[in-house]
């Protein structure tokens, strides 16, 4: 999609011109190559900086952006044609509060925001314009599809029906923690734990106890983190936590991160010795790969210093939980609401396409 020119005087180069393509036209509106790159500049940016895509997987997705954004261009010049032969006015009083509540909610003032347009190819007027099409665009939408939707029971029941395996969390535990940082030595930390630990055996309460010494933002409900997934803690922590019966702690756990993909967990015993020795590494394909080790002779170097320790209790335990209907009935029908607002959309572009003159550009 890039024209490049490259001329020359002589012997002397010319730097390259890029020529702006002319990619599309509605009614008496154009879209360029220039737009486009505009318009889909931030998603562009994302993808090109993903450390997971490969040089095909980016290739293809900036492909399907280029093409979802011509799309939404083209939406957008129909319902701004629209709004102008249907005689509405804007007032300009109205865009200039509009600007002024932009300004404040992404740049915070005028002179952050002046600083700050040129970084992401903007200018003052364009942002200006820009808002004032925005809003032309969501008035438009409100005016033209139904916002008060009423979903069925039936239809509910139905869309839980198909989409069960989306509302399957598998095994839950109701998890309360401690966490102490290690704020010195790791052995002085670990020792710590291991009294902590000796204080719960000996019947103090779980939650007195994290309200009291755990370092972490659950201290303040004596530990509790709430119904906990497998994803939502480090494997290894998990596997610990979830093999929890209701009512019963875990040992003293260590947890040591090496690198963003690799960390150990070490488990102690009550007496602070140390029973079991794990190592854990994410792959290129996003899955984690543990590897078990005899753990050292008492008293040898661990071979990572633990960053922080913990104790577990679990509350209660789900096996193969899945979600009821009344816990996501809300999510559901928001679902639905959204879908049916699509369709009504898809229907209202398509009479406007219908009566508009579009044609595209190789």
């Amino acid at each position: 999609m890039f024209l490049t020119a490259l001329l020359c005087l002589g012997a002397q180069a010319a730097a390259p011109v890029v020529v702006n393509k002319l990619l599309a036209i509605v009614n008496d509106a154009v879209i360029t190559f220039k737009d486009l790159d505009d318009y889909t500049r931030r998603a562009r940016r994302r993808i090109e900086e993903d450390p997971q895509l490969g040089p095909e997987a980016m290739a293809r997705k900036l492909r399907e952006l280029e093409k979802d954004a011509l799309e939404q261009l083209v939406r957008r010049k129909l319902i701004l044609h629209e709004f102008k032969t249907a005689g509405y006015v804007l007032p300009e009083s109205v865009v200039e509060d509009q600007v002024k509540r932009t300004i404040h909610e992404q740049y915070g003032d005028q002179t952050t925001a002046r600083r700050s347009l040129p970084q992401e190819g903007l200018t003052f007027d364009a942002l200006r314009q820009m808002v004032r099409e925005n809003f032309i665009i969501r008035q438009m939408r409100l005016k033209n599809i139904a916002q008060e939707i009423i979903i069925s029971p039936h239809k509910m029941e139905k869309y839980y029906v198909d989409h069960l395996d989306t509302f399957k969390l598998g095994d839950q535990v109701k998890l309360r923690t401690i966490e102490l940082g290690v704020k010195g030595a790791p052995e002085a930390t670990r020792q710590l734990a291991v009294e902590l630990a000796a204080k719960l055996a000996e019947g103090a309460p779980f939650e007195v106890m994290a309200a009291i010494y755990s370092e972490d933002r659950f201290a303040a409900q004596g530990g509790d983190r709430g119904w906990l997934k497998r994803s939502d803690l480090y494997r290894g922590l998990t596997d610990i936590a979830l093999a929890l019966k209701p009512g019963r702690r875990s040992a003293v756990t260590g947890f040591a991160e090496v690198s963003a993909d690799s960390y150990w967990i070490y488990e102690f015993d009550d007496a602070g010795r140390l029973a079991a020795t794990r190592r854990y590494k994410t792959k290129p394909d996003g899955k984690v790969e543990e590897r078990n080790f005899n753990p050292p002779e008492a008293g040898a170097k661990l071979p990572a210093a633990p960053q922080r320790f913990y104790l577990m209790q679990a509350d209660d335990t789900r096996v193969n939980y899945v979600r009821t209907l009344p816990e996501v009935r809300d999510e559901i029908e928001q679902a639905l609401i959204a879908d049916e607002q699509t369709r009504l959309e898809k229907q209202w572009i398509d009479r406007l396409k219908a009566k508009s003159f579009i044609q595209f550009f190789p």
